[in-house]
């Protein structure tokens, strides 16, 4: 087994243990030419894993900026909604690790 595959491993298995049950969902539309509108709202739930933690990072500017960051096992889409017991997150930058383009695990910003 390679490198990166133990690593998928390893982290498939620490969201497992130390992760929650989570649904992510995403809403997509279509747009309709001849009204020129978008139309007809669809939401997509899909289970996962995840954990929710703050992350503290200096900024360009020096200053401390503190935010909320999920980490998960499934990718999320920007723009949808997590769902991690009673709270809900709505999911900003996402950021995928797949170093020879299998994807490890992934990372989000919520708000």
């Amino acid at each position: 087994m390679s490198f990166y595959a133990n690593m998928a491993l390893l982290a498939a298995s620490l969201l497992a243990k130390f992760g929650a049950s989570a649904t992510l969902t995403s809403n997509s539309r279509t747009f309709n030419k001849q009204t020129n509108r978008m139309e007809g709202e669809t939401a997509e739930a899909t289970q996962c894993r995840a954990v929710v933690r703050p992350v503290e990072i200096i900024d360009e500017d020096g200053r401390e900026v503190t935010y909320t960051q999920a980490v998960l096992n499934v990718e999320p889409v920007e723009g949808g909604k997590l769902t991690l017991g009673s709270d809900t997150y709505n999911i900003g930058k996402v950021t995928v690790v797949k170093p020879i383009g299998s994807p490890i695990i992934y990372f989000a910003e919520v708000s």
